[in-house]
């Protein structure tokens, strides 16, 4: 069974991608720890914040959703998000969506 890949954007008043909250998958996995050197389980959540351009800061890994958003809450003022389609493969999509966004 093939875990979907769950996003949540946040933009900034000029609608760009200011964060993503996501989900941990067999297909993003290996290329979240490596940005990272974190150890991330499927099925756990990080935040990715965009810090410069296309450049973004990993943070993580969280147990749930609600405990992501609320970090991003907590500590870079992220108040709102809209969901993004789930896909079935991970980090291709992910990347293709910060970049059109």
């Amino acid at each position: 069974m093939t875990t979907k890949v769950c996003q949540y954007f946040s933009y900034d008043n000029h609608n760009q991608v200011q964060a993503m909250v996501s989900n941990i998958t067999a297909e993003n996995v290996e290329d979240v720890q490596r940005s990272t050197n974190d150890t991330f389980k499927i099925g756990m959540w990080f935040l990715s914040k965009v810090i410069e351009g296309h450049q973004f800061e990993i943070y993580g890994p969280f147990e749930s959703v609600d405990v992501t958003m609320k970090f991003a809450h907590e500590h870079h003022g992220i108040t709102s998000y809209r969901g993004a389609p789930e896909f079935d493969d991970g980090m291709d999509e992910l990347l293709e969506a910060l970049k059109t966004h």
